[in-house]
């Protein structure tokens, strides 16, 4: 049985089906957008915000694909 635990982001699974990219892909945009505070006071229209839970998600993907590796590695080593 697997330990990984894979949260979910109702926001980053919208983001994710709209803009066709993973969650590994919109953690870099997410880190590299601006505050959404300083967007608020430049008064620029407002932009699509990159949910700032992918990080979190990406990383619970990482671990997940690092455990079956695991279990991969050690099942060969059985064979």
């Amino acid at each position: 049985m697997l330990t990984a635990i894979v949260g979910h982001s109702e926001k980053l699974a919208n983001d994710a089906r709209e803009l066709g990219k993973l969650a590994h892909e919109l953690e870099s945009e997410a880190a590299n957008q601006p505050a959404w505070w300083t967007s608020l006071r430049s008064g620029a229209p407002p932009e699509q915000r990159i949910a700032a839970t992918a990080g979190t998600v990406a990383e619970d993907y990482r671990q997940l694909g690092a455990e079956i590796l695991q279990l991969l590695a050690a099942a060969e080593q059985q064979s």
